[in-house]
């Protein structure tokens, strides 16, 4: 609520007199990161699972051919998800890809397959689950549709909250005390387009308290810079 900054620096005087310019979660935040790498990609009995949508590539064997499943997207940035198959052989393998689809992805989702809509349907917090005779360069389109959402900070303080859009969480401009609805920020809060995001969002005017005349500014955590404040959790009127 009272906003935070990107650094790597802690500002804080320690009883001793003592301050820390490096903290520990940014000696642990590297190694964090580097595991990212272990959590793409799963192999099971019936296939190949894929969980998290950075570009990437992973091979794998199917009856002895030599499989490349290549990420060539910059999600979220791009909202489409693209996927290729690429082989070692001229040869064809049936196989089953399985991709996680987001419990967000509560909106209008589509799958394409070599350019062509699916009728697969892409259900909320479910596998996605595409079986078929996979040929060198298919390709595989994923789209979950982006919707604002509020996600609390728990059950204890249900009168603070993070918007986020699709996968991103987005972070405010400024210290907020919201009037609105939290079931539903999309009456309340318009996109706009801010220099240097990728996506952008803004209060209509009478939601900021106590001066109707305020609107606040949205967008996306990870596009914040070093050493400027952004404000990620933000507090409403309690009915």
């Amino acid at each position: 609520i009272n906003g935070g900054m990107k650094t790597t620096e802690d500002g804080r005087l320690q009883c001793n007199g003592a301050s820390f310019e490096w903290q520990c979660c940014m000696g642990t935040f590297p190694q964090d990161v580097a595991e990212y790498n272990n959590m793409l990609y799963y192999h099971g009995k019936d296939g190949l699972y894929i969980s998290q949508y950075l570009p990437s590539e992973v091979s794998f064997a199917v009856s002895g051919v030599s499989v490349k499943l290549e990420n060539t997207s910059f999600y979220p940035k791009e909202k489409e998800i693209h996927f290729a198959v690429h082989m070692s052989e001229m040869k064809s393998v049936t196989a089953s890809l399985h991709f996680r689809v987001p419990s967000w992805a509560k909106g209008q989702n589509s799958v394409y397959i070599n350019g062509i809509e699916s009728e697969l349907k892409a259900q909320p917090d479910q596998w996605l689950t595409i079986e078929r005779e996979w040929k060198n360069n298919d390709t595989v389109t994923l789209e979950y549709e982006f919707l604002l959402r509020f996600e609390k900070v728990d059950e204890y303080a249900t009168d603070v909250a993070a918007l986020c859009y699709g996968p991103v969480t987005l972070v405010c401009n400024k210290m907020s005390l919201f009037e609105g609805n939290l079931e539903r920020p999309q009456d309340w809060i318009e996109p706009v387009q801010i220099d240097g995001y990728s996506f952008g969002f803004r209060t209509k005017p009478g939601h900021v308290k106590p001066y109707a005349h305020l609107t606040r500014t949205f967008y996306p955590y990870y596009e914040v810079p070093e050493k400027e404040w952004y404000y990620m959790y933000n507090r409403f009127v309690q009915e």
